[in-house]
């Protein structure tokens, strides 16, 4: 679906989800990020973020 349309803000979110759930923090949170920017009131892309940023914080937290 990128493929074809690559500045789609639900299919950057739903990219950057799917790199979450694989466990791809920064790749996931660059993909939302991009979601925001074309769409920054898509509710769904703002709560993968938050769950994004947790996790990473948490990873920080934990490998310190």
């Amino acid at each position: 679906a990128l493929a074809y349309q690559p500045y789609n803000s639900i299919f950057l979110d739903t990219k950057g989800w799917i790199l979450f759930k694989l466990g791809k923090l920064k790749e996931a949170e660059a993909a939302i990020h991009q979601s925001l920017t074309m769409n920054p009131k898509y509710k769904e892309a703002l709560e993968h973020l938050n769950a994004v940023q947790s996790k990473l914080r948490t990873q920080t937290v934990t490998d310190s």
